[in-house]
């Protein structure tokens, strides 16, 4: 059954409407998971060495066409072109590594018992579909890919619907360093037919990164099908400033890793738990630091703070911030621009945020471009 385009890459930039994607169909699944399943048997009898060598020429690979992940990147969500190619340069690294030390990583390892001999000893376990997100849409799926590759699996992607050129790109490299039989597919699964793949018996483990609600389903469909599952869940931990700090030095670093990836990183500090002593002199440094980032077309070298990577989570954002307004939250800052363009939210401080509000208890990264929350103790 052919579901219409459901997969749209969009510049969140510019709104251009790049290319569309249908969802695969009940014949194209069965046809990833086939290849895959076949690929395996053959991938998991080469020698490590074979192995090590096709990575090291993905990185290769990817280094030299590392300006074009980049702007494929930024053109699909939004990334500026001036950080997004980090993520080929660490592929490449992360390819490299795992080519020198992933043999030693998978070798017999000796352990004393009370038997004759005992050791460990590791196998690949087959083809393993991962779910993965838009925020680094080359780095995450390749992070998880590579050292299964390495080990001897099959990778099947199913990438978010937004960055959908981005996942097939990756496999295109994939497929340029030697790794043409089917080791690394992109599939363009909806929810049903990704369920589908998790009970699949052609499927021998599951990865997700993502939001702990979707972690949660994915990692009962896996248990209830008795297979290996990888989870990398996001969270919302303080970042907590006390009145001996150097709170120059400290806001300055608050405000980057917030900002990073245009504020879209699952990891970053996201709600600053300040000292009351101290709050108005963070708040101040804060502010300039807030007030130094630029904004712009994102495929400009000099631009360092992009666009939301979608409507949904662009809505979203400004229903949250008005939601904690509306139970007494204040902007301190906000970096306006008066040729903002696009799915563009201005970097934002804000205090006074309840303890029981959303923004104080909830998981908003990767969707709240809150620049700076300070949290005042009553």
């Amino acid at each position: 059954m052919n579901r219409g385009p459901r997969f749209l890459s969009k510049n969140p930039f510019t709104l251009e409407v790049m290319k569309e994607f249908p969802f695969a169909t009940a014949a194209e699944y069965n046809s990833i998971l086939d290849k895959s399943q076949a690929a395996y048997k053959i991938h998991k009898k080469l020698s490590y060495s074979q192995r090590a060598e096709k990575l090291v020429k993905l990185a290769s690979i990817i280094e030299s066409r590392k300006d074009e992940c980049a702007r494929m990147i930024t053109q699909e969500m939004g990334k500026p072109v001036s950080v997004a190619g980090g993520e080929a340069t660490r592929i490449a690294q992360f390819c490299r590594y795992y080519a020198e030390n992933g043999e030693k990583y998978l070798s017999d390892s000796s352990v004393e018992t009370e038997a004759k001999k005992s050791y460990v000893h590791y196998e690949p376990i087959g083809p393993i579909f991962a779910v993965q997100p838009w925020n680094f849409p080359l780095w995450l799926p390749a992070k998880s890919g590579i050292p299964a590759i390495m080990a001897g699996n099959t990778y099947i992607l199913k990438p978010a619907p937004n960055v959908t050129q981005t996942a097939f790109l990756l496999q295109e490299l994939f497929e340029e360093a030697g790794f043409d039989n089917g080791e690394f597919q992109t599939a363009l699964f909806d929810n049903e037919l990704s369920g589908n793949a998790i009970a699949d018996s052609r499927v021998a483990g599951v990865t997700f990164t993502g939001s702990g609600p979707t972690g949660s389903i994915i990692a009962s469909k896996a248990g209830a099908a008795l297979k290996k599952v990888v989870l990398e869940l996001g969270g919302s931990d303080p970042f907590i400033v006390l009145k001996d700090a150097p709170i120059e030095e400290v806001a300055k670093k608050a405000v980057m890793g917030r900002v990073a990836n245009s504020g879209q990183v699952c990891i970053s500090p996201k709600r600053m738990i300040i000292d009351k002593s101290v709050i108005k002199e963070f708040e101040e440094a804060a502010i300039k630091h807030m007030d130094a980032i630029k904004f712009g077309n994102p495929l400009e070298g000099d631009v360092n703070f992009g666009p939301m990577a979608r409507e949904d989570i662009f809505d979203k954002i400004k229903q949250q911030v008005a939601d904690a307004q509306s139970e007494g939250a204040k902007i301190v800052f906000q970096k306006e621009h008066e040729n903002a363009s696009g799915l563009y939210f201005p970097p934002t401080i804000m205090s006074n945020i309840g303890a029981d509000s959303l923004l104080a208890k909830g998981e908003w990264s990767n969707r709240m471009r809150i620049g700076v929350e300070s949290l005042r103790k009553n």
